[in-house]
């Protein structure tokens, strides 16, 4: 007897068990995160939702000590500073075009357990607020080992008075 059901695969970031593996995952994210123009109700998410996926999936988004960076502090701004919004993601964007010289930190052996697909089929603006912050606070938790490297990064780019190389 044939056995006509699609695999299930594993994706190879953040572990979310989907048919089609890391591809799907990626696709899943896709359509939350970059969806055809027209309403997209997760648009005022967009920065957290980049930065969080990066981080549940380090290779490929993480593979520098600048692009960890990015997302790491990225991260951890919006979700310990929200009221001081897009003034602070720029002065950390400025400090990271000029090419600060960083070490990359060893990653964490897990990077959360509240996955892309707990996005899904959402769409009523206070759901959606809480399963990007639900999803968002899961990764940064998995990153705990990271917070002081983090809040440093974030302290050097807050110092920074320079212009970006």
């Amino acid at each position: 007897m044939n056995d006509h059901r699609q695999s299930i695969d594993k994706c190879g970031g953040c572990g979310l068990i989907v048919a089609g593996g890391t591809e799907a995952c990626r696709a899943t994210f896709d359509r939350i995160a970059m969806p055809p123009p027209g309403g997209n109700p997760f648009l005022g998410w967009r920065r957290l939702l980049v930065d969080t996926y990066a981080l549940q999936h380090p290779d490929p988004y993480c593979i520098s000590a600048t692009s960890l960076a990015a997302h790491l502090t990225g991260v951890a701004w919006i979700l310990e500073h929200p009221r001081d919004g897009a003034a602070g993601s720029d002065q950390i964007r400025r400090w990271l075009n000029s090419k600060p010289a960083l070490i990359k930190p060893p990653l964490p052996a897990s990077y959360g357990d509240v996955l892309i697909d707990s996005l899904v089929g959402i769409s009523t603006p206070e759901d959606i607020s809480t399963a990007v912050s639900r999803w968002a606070a899961s990764t940064w938790e998995a990153y705990a080992t990271l917070h002081p490297t983090a809040r440093d990064w974030i302290a050097r780019a807050f110092a920074y008075r320079g212009h970006a190389r």
